[in-house]
């Protein structure tokens, strides 16, 4: 895709993003207040702190990673030392 076009230029920043993060875990998917619920037109996805909502892979900085997130990001870092 062309990066002039608004797909092209959405997924260059997604990219772009990706590269950027410190954390690879930050998402809301993997946060404490995300909550999904399966509806009949589809997946609905619910940031019970923001109020509003949002997409699995969207980062806002009020982050509070689930338990097991914890746990991944302590392995992970223990096998970078």
């Amino acid at each position: 895709m062309a990066l002039g076009t608004a797909e092209g230029l959405k997924s260059f920043l997604r990219r772009k993003g990706r590269q950027m993060e410190k954390n690879s875990f930050h998402a809301c998917a993997t946060c404490i207040n995300f909550q999904p619920e399966k509806r009949k037109d589809g997946m609905f996805y619910f940031c019970s702190r923001l109020g509003y909502e949002t997409k699995p892979d969207y980062q806002f900085n009020c982050w509070t990673p689930k338990e097991h997130i914890i746990h991944l990001m302590e392995k992970r870092k223990g096998e970078n030392l």
